[in-house]
């Protein structure tokens, strides 16, 4: 190894603080203090080629300089990986060069090379100062492989450099080790101690033990892509080749068919296939369910005429519990450049994710999210950004009912396999900006190829299907679940579930019901009452204010709050809902407009309710209606009275702000005059300072 320069002195003070605090660093690390500082190459300066994949024909992704930047995306495990820099050629006659820069210019220890897949080419090292100097700081004049199929090749000086290096090139002989040598990753740091590449886990954590599903679901059959709902109590999954499945074109073989079992009594029920039309004689599966289970994302694009394309379709059960036509999703310019996909559905029933290939991805697979139009099309796929996305493939995601916490796939992530499943965390509302994925740990990734988890709600068990070998029988493919500890679970949620009436008749009816997060104008969750018996449910995120209204064909929409600002664990809710008849007369509390207290200051959270107002008069041009304020019984008289008046005129000016005529919009300011209760507690107070709507005209 060659010797660093002897240059003395350093540059500036800045140099020599940094030099300092880097020391440090590496002292402390030297004593099992803290782990080094690494920093990882994070541009490209220059690359001499790079392998054409036939995938990625431009060269931009696959195989490219870019995928040597960053951490390791194979190492620790080794082999060929499209997430590595490799060469255009195996033999080349002249040498290939790999030049890598570093954002934040420091003195060096150490280089360390992730050569994932035939090392030992590496023939020069060269480390560039702030000038942009050259100094060797390795030299093999004599390359040949090594015995290994990869590693992290560690260059450790025997000084540090009195010099900061902002960039490192790497020089091979690829002819001196044959087949294609790649490249995964550059690391510098000040420490001696060898660099080693790392899965991204979590420490300490603590699974419960793996349980296989009882022979009600497992069979002599392969069970794969098991669907939990979130409640814990419906399970979809496809049953490949099973004799009762659909027959396949080739004789004495069946399609893929999908099954369900539910648990009843501490137990899970017999497996039973579900009829046409949603298994057809193809291979048919389910990718998600709503939280009542009634409304199924499947895979594959439906056809009237019993033929599936590409795309994702949605079936709604109906009340004699079969379900509708599955109808094919229409999403705008949708397209899949791989013949595999996957899908899932966001628990606001407002946005699906793809696994699909696309021209304007990162490489093979990636995840993306789709979002559900006014007029029932979906947006363009946006692709989920390249925290989550690698050159490699992206696959199988499955969000849990917080619609933050999402679980997928990968193999362009280090992990202990082929593929293994991680989990990240959503950061905001772009959908492009997620936690570093966390690898699901050695309890459930194995060397093999890991896909298709999904999570409950309850008790946070996770569903998979494993490759294991069952006493005195064949190897094939079961479900199993185990309970996942805290840090990897989806944060809480509540479940809300209730009954919607005809508050005429005190009778069920069916209803559609929409959640939304008062003040953002987003809804979050939408679900069914059934049209016999009334029931609803849906699971709602935490720490939002929330407005919760059915809506139904000639009844006035009755609306709720539910405030969930300050609920930090899981909690059951039940809200039932009483929708009124539009007719002249009809009185009905707009429990969603708020001010500011004592005062005639409309809060944004007001906002969605009145807007609903102005397009139900929209929709009834002749509709005149009656807007009454009530404070609670606080107070002198007539201030509650002068105050109530001031309230109703703003919300008179808002309902007009939005096209509708002054003249239909009548006020009638009550003050303390008519409490519907007289104590003085403050849920009685919150009674009592309401605003109502009344038909005068229909």
């Amino acid at each position: 190894m060659n010797q660093v320069d002897s240059r003395t002195g350093f540059p500036n003070l800045h140099t020599f603080v940094a030099f300092l605090l880097l020391f440090f660093v590496a002292a402390l690390s030297a004593f099992g203090q803290i782990a080094p500082y690494v920093q990882w190459a994070d541009h490209v300066i220059e690359a001499s080629s790079a392998l054409k994949d036939p995938d990625d024909p431009e060269g931009i992704n696959l195989y490219a300089p870019r995928q040597a930047l960053g951490k390791p995306n194979k190492l620790p495990d080794v082999g060929s990986s499209r997430c590595a820099w490799s060469p255009a050629f195996e033999d080349s006659d002249t040498e290939e060069r790999l030049h890598l820069g570093f954002k934040n210019p420091m003195p060096i220890r150490q280089v360390a090379i992730a050569e994932n897949f035939n090392p030992g080419a590496v023939t020069k090292v060269y480390a560039y100062d702030l000038q942009n100097k050259a100094y060797l700081i390795y030299e093999n004049k004599a390359p040949k492989p090594v015995p290994a199929l990869g590693r992290m090749f560690h260059i450790i000086l025997p000084q540090s450099t009195p010099y900061e290096v902002q960039s490192i090139k790497i020089v091979l002989n690829s002819r001196k080790v044959k087949g294609h040598n790649e490249i995964d990753a550059v690391g510098i740091t000040l420490s001696p101690s060898p660099i080693e590449a790392r899965i991204n886990l979590i420490a300490g954590l603590e699974f419960g033990e793996v349980e296989r599903l009882p022979a009600e679901i497992n069979s002599m059959a392969d069970e794969v892509l098991p669907i939990i709902s979130p409640d814990g109590q419906t399970l979809f999954f496809t049953r490949k080749n099973h004799p009762k499945n659909f027959e396949s074109d080739t004789p004495g073989t069946f399609n893929d068919d999908i099954w369900v079992s539910t648990f009843q009594n501490n137990t899970w029920t017999e497996a039973q296939r579900l009829g046409a039309p949603l298994n057809n004689g193809k291979h048919n599966f389910v990718c998600a369910t709503s939280a009542d289970s009634k409304l199924l994302l499947l895979g594959n694009g439906y056809q009237p005429n019993g033929d599936v394309v590409s795309g994702v379709s949605m079936a709604e059960k109906k009340p004699d519990g079969t379900y509708s036509m599955p109808k094919a999703l229409l999403i705008d310019k949708y397209y899949n450049d791989s013949q595999y996909s996957e899908y899932a559905l966001c628990n606001s029933g407002q946005a699906i994710l793809l696994a699909i290939k696309r021209k304007e991805g990162f490489g093979d697979r990636d995840l993306y999210i789709s979002f559900l139009e006014q007029d029932g099309t979906w947006t363009p796929p946006l692709n989920m950004g390249g925290q989550i996305n690698t050159a490699g493939i992206e696959f199988a995601p499955f969000m849990a009912s917080d619609n933050k916490t999402l679980y997928f796939s990968s193999t362009g992530h280090s992990g202990f396999g082929r593929a293994d499943v991680f989990m990240s965390r959503r950061l905001d509302d772009t959908w492009t900006n997620w936690s570093d994925p966390v690898n699901l740990g050695p309890k459930l990734n194995s060397s093999f190829w890991d896909a298709a988890y999904s999570v409950d709600d309850n008790k946070h068990y996770v569903y998979f299907s494993s490759f294991k070998k069952k006493e005195n029988s064949k190897e094939n493919t079961d479900i199993f679940r185990v309970s996942l500890p805290n840090s990897l679970s989806p944060e809480p949620v509540a479940t809300i579930t209730g009954v919607v009436f005809n508050a005429e008749t005190m009778k069920p009816m069916g209803a559609n019901i929409f959640f939304e997060a008062l003040g953002l104008s987003k809804e979050n969750g939408r679900a069914k009452a059934d049209s016999i018996t009334g029931q609803y449910k849906v699971v709602l995120p935490l720490r939002y204010l929330y407005g919760l209204r059915g809506e139904a064909l000639g009844f006035l929409s009755i609306n709720e709050s539910l405030n969930l600002t300050n609920q930090q664990s899981s909690i059951s809710i039940e809200k039932d809902l009483f929708l009124s008849p539009l007719k002249i007369g009809q009185t009905v509390v707009l429990n969603n407009v708020f001010f500011v207290q004592s005062k005639d200051i409309l809060l944004a959270e007001s906002y969605p309710e009145l807007d609903r107002v102005a397009q139900l008069m929209n929709q009834k041009p002749s509709m005149r209606i009656e807007i009454i304020g009530h404070t609670d019984i606080e107070g002198e008289p007539t201030a509650n009275f002068l105050l109530s008046e001031r309230r109703v005129k703003v919300l008179k000016d808002y309902i007009a702000s939005k096209g509708i005529a002054t003249e239909r919009i009548d006020t009638l300011p009550m003050g303390s005059t008519k409490p519907i209760s007289r104590e003085r507690d403050e849920a009685s107070k919150q009674l009592n300072r309401r605003v109502e709507f009344r038909v005068i005209k229909f």
